[in-house]
């Protein structure tokens, strides 16, 4: 099984790369600074995307980890019978520490190019 999903391995990767790009023509995005109303909007604004981003971003973090808390309170009881049951707790645990360190990242951003939109 593992040979066949290798060998679809170039396929999935050309699908998703074409996936890509006919989104990204599609929406054909541009700079905010190429927009007339969202750079008057930067300009009086200038920080409040990234402040909107790293509050969304701190909300999904702190949600993840209430939803880790709760999958590991709740299995801490039957981890003796199925031994297998601490992996289900890392999908939970890398989102909560991919928010968290993009919630912290975010703000350096707001000094760079700006943002894009769609």
């Amino acid at each position: 099984m593992a040979a066949t999903l290798l060998g679809q391995l170039p396929l999935w990767i050309f699908a998703t790369l074409l996936t890509w790009a006919v989104c990204w023509f599609a929406v054909a995005p541009v700079y905010c600074q190429d927009e007339p109303t969202c750079a008057k909007q930067l300009k009086t604004y200038p920080r409040y995307y990234h402040l909107v981003s790293t509050a969304a971003l701190i909300a999904m973090c702190g949600h993840e980890v209430m939803g880790l808390i709760a999958t590991y309170m709740g299995a801490q009881q039957t981890q003796a019978l199925i031994p297998h049951l601490k992996s289900r707790c890392l999908p939970s645990f890398l989102l909560a520490l991919m928010f968290g360190v993009l919630a912290t990242a975010e703000p350096g951003f707001r000094d760079l190019s700006g943002p894009l939109r769609m």
